[in-house]
């Protein structure tokens, strides 16, 4: 018989085989089965989603990846509707005085202030004075799946929580730097009340105090950002000049390992008026004061705000991109970290 004749005859044999009524019926079971199992699976993922976002006392709403060419590490926000713990944000929230534009979320507004600035050391950023070969340890969890890092630079970090985030998944973080020191310089406690203070309009008092014991570095924790991995700060660390701006917690804690700062909580700090007092002071005096030269200044009338430092020119040329694309962010541009409070510098 001929090859092509042969092969021939074998398909009508396997079609004939396919067609039998036991070839259909253990494919219906196959399908069977593996539909239960999708729906085992579905149950244990719903689950297990359940029980974390009962646990957690926050969760950041999902964002959303820019699809368009050239733009695979650019942010933009989705617009559904969004639980985070603290607060509910309705639909309603996002609508400005034209329908078309939409007022930014406080999750928005968060990355677009931790991406209009960085942090400096004198007048450089942090990861262009860094000493050669050192990097900061990261021991973190993705979805309940754990990673082991060691990280040269920020931006890698701040990749991870992007894509992360945009996905809807939650980052927990378990280690910094040297195994314990996270949790000594911010332990739960500190971060439930870092996160109570995350709310617009507000003008609470500095929850915490961070000092190094071998140099005049302080640094002012009021509250915490983008579901407590990030915090807003007022700190000397520009050449002593006072700078108020948000700030990674990465960074904070990269500062030891790659510069030697190592920075330490205050235990006895108890801050003596609100975040606006000692911005003021911080304006008049060119410094950080402690509470008893606070109380001791005259602190009527406006003062100019104190600088942000600028950040990256790739990082600004990114949040440029999409406030092109994403018409609610350019409400953004030029947004000052003092708009996001209930006082005026």
């Amino acid at each position: 018989m001929p090859f092509a004749s042969l092969g021939r005859s074998a398909v009508k044999e396997r079609q004939r085989h396919a067609s039998s009524p036991a070839c259909c019926a253990l494919l219906f079971r196959r399908t069977a089965a593996f539909l239960d199992m999708s729906m085992l699976l579905h149950d244990a993922r719903q689950r297990k989603l359940q029980h974390r976002t009962s646990t957690c006392c926050t969760r950041c709403p999902p964002l959303a990846l820019s699809t368009r060419p050239f733009s695979s590490s650019a942010f933009c926000f989705r617009r559904n509707v969004v639980g985070t713990g603290m607060q509910t944000q309705r639909e309603s929230d996002y609508l400005g005085e034209n329908d078309n534009v939409r007022k930014p979320t406080q999750t928005q507004i968060d990355m677009a202030l931790l991406f209009a600035t960085d942090l400096h050391i004198g007048s450089k950023w942090l990861y262009k004075v860094k000493r050669k070969g050192t990097a900061l340890n990261l021991r973190y969890d993705i979805d309940g799946v754990l990673h082991q890092r060691n990280y040269l630079s920020g931006l890698s970090w701040r990749a991870i929580m992007l894509f992360a985030l945009s996905e809807g998944k939650t980052v927990t973080v378990h280690e910094m730097d040297q195994p314990g020191r996270y949790r000594r310089l911010f332990p739960k406690t500190l971060l439930c009340r870092l996160q109570w203070h995350a709310r617009p309009s507000a003008n609470f008092w500095p929850v915490s105090r961070l000092y190094d014991p071998n140099s005049n570095a302080v640094m002012l924790l009021t509250r915490s950002r983008l579901c407590g991995h990030a915090v807003d700060a007022l700190h000397n660390l520009t050449g002593g000049v006072p700078v108020f701006q948000p700030l990674w917690i990465s960074d904070i804690m990269a500062l030891r390992p790659m510069l030697g700062i190592e920075l330490v909580r205050d235990e006895t700090f108890a801050a003596a008026m609100p975040i606006s007092a000692y911005l003021k002071a911080a304006a008049i005096t060119g410094r950080i004061t402690d509470e008893e030269e606070l109380a001791g200044l005259d602190l009527t009338g406006a003062h100019y705000p104190l600088s942000m430092p600028p950040s990256m020119l790739a990082v600004t040329r990114m949040f440029d991109q999409q406030c092109r694309e994403n018409p609610e962010l350019q409400q953004l541009r030029g947004k000052s970290i003092c708009e996001d409070y209930a006082f005026e510098v």
